[in-house]
């Protein structure tokens, strides 16, 4: 189910979100790839119950956070050369296999 969304493909319950991936339980997503239980949220990868985020990966019960990795705030410039790496290994690994190994709900696994 994605109600008043557009562009969202392997999402379920998303809501008012659009171009995202993988999407779970959310509302008010943009450009994101899998969130789950998360609101207002924009260029965000693999975070879980959270709000206002914007340039996050892998941040966990955060509230209006920016440029954060794990929970941790950084410079603009750190965080775009991470998200860099993590962008081509994902394109690397689709292009490849076509299926992303890394998944929110199993973030910490090997």
């Amino acid at each position: 189910m994605a109600l008043n969304s557009r562009y969202v493909y392997g999402c379920h319950r998303v809501l008012e979100s659009q171009f995202s991936l993988k999407c779970y339980n959310s509302q008010y997503l943009n450009r994101c790839l899998e969130l789950d239980s998360c609101n207002r949220c924009a260029d965000s990868y693999f975070c879980h119950n959270s709000e206002a985020l914007a340039d996050c990966m892998f941040c966990f019960n955060m509230k209006g956070a920016r440029h954060s990795i794990g929970n941790t705030l950084l410079a603009k410039e750190e965080y775009a050369r991470v998200k860099g790496a993590l962008v081509s290994q994902i394109a690397d690994e689709l292009g490849k296999g076509k299926r992303l190994r890394l998944s929110v709900f199993g973030v910490g696994k090997g």
